[in-house]
């Protein structure tokens, strides 16, 4: 975030990410497995502007020298930790 802030160009969307496509299920699998909390999947007929995976273009953050260094499922891992820390 550092590195972007120094050197990116102003105006420019910067993602930060793994670089990686990702369902929402998988998301929930993650999360489900982490919590053990059983996650329901119903069933929808998704509309025309759905979108079933996500992917963000991490092309000009590499060109600024970033890497992702931490794994998702390790990230959601770190994220409900710090959420349960504040309950």
């Amino acid at each position: 975030l550092y590195l972007v802030m120094e050197t990116g160009k102003a105006g420019e969307i910067y993602n930060l990410a793994s670089g990686k496509e990702t369902s929402v299920n998988e998301i929930a699998e993650i999360i489900s497995e982490l919590t053990g909390v059983k996650i329901i999947h119903v069933p929808d007929n998704m509309g025309r502007f759905d979108i079933p995976r996500n992917y963000f273009s991490i092309k000009r953050a590499k060109a600024l020298d970033y890497r992702p260094k931490i794994p998702l499922k390790k990230g959601i891992e770190m994220t409900l930790e710090t959420e349960r820390g504040k309950a």
